[in-house]
């Protein structure tokens, strides 16, 4: 279960930095997105950095999934590389700039996202994306 929380998490890394950015490309990377989900969910040793770590390969393969699945636009295969430049696609778009009625404010997904977990805590978020995603695919 906790890998379906780091996934979740590491959605709202990779859209909300996509939604900040929009429309220019976000410059992510597997290191940084890799970090934000340990410091929610820390499995390893904190001060030693690993990319074969779960946290890191999960960043990796969460970005696949959200190309694969149509949410994000990127120019560079993301399954090798340690940094790629990513675009909201229109579905993506779309899943952001909604509102759920669980939000008190009249505020975005995207909106949210990019307060962080830190602001609207780390269950929101989770809502949130699964929200986002599943009333989009």
């Amino acid at each position: 279960m906790q890998n379906i929380q780091m996934f979740n998490q590491a959605v709202a890394e990779i859209l909300g930095e996509c939604y900040r950015t929009f429309p220019l490309p976000a410059k992510l990377s597997r290191l940084d997105l890799g970090e934000k989900v340990k410091q929610y969910y820390p499995i390893d040793d904190p001060n030693t950095i690993n990319m074969s770590d779960i946290e890191f390969q999960i960043a990796q393969y969460t970005l696949v999934w959200l190309k694969e699945a149509g949410y994000v636009w990127t120019d560079i295969d993301p399954k090798g590389n340690y940094s790629v430049q990513a675009t909201l696609s229109p579905k993506g778009l779309l899943a952001l700039n909604s509102v759920p009625e669980s939000l008190k404010e009249e505020s975005s997904v995207g909106a949210a996202l990019l307060k962080g977990a830190s602001v609207v805590g780390v269950t929101t978020i989770q809502t949130l994306v699964k929200q986002a995603l599943g009333s989009h695919i």
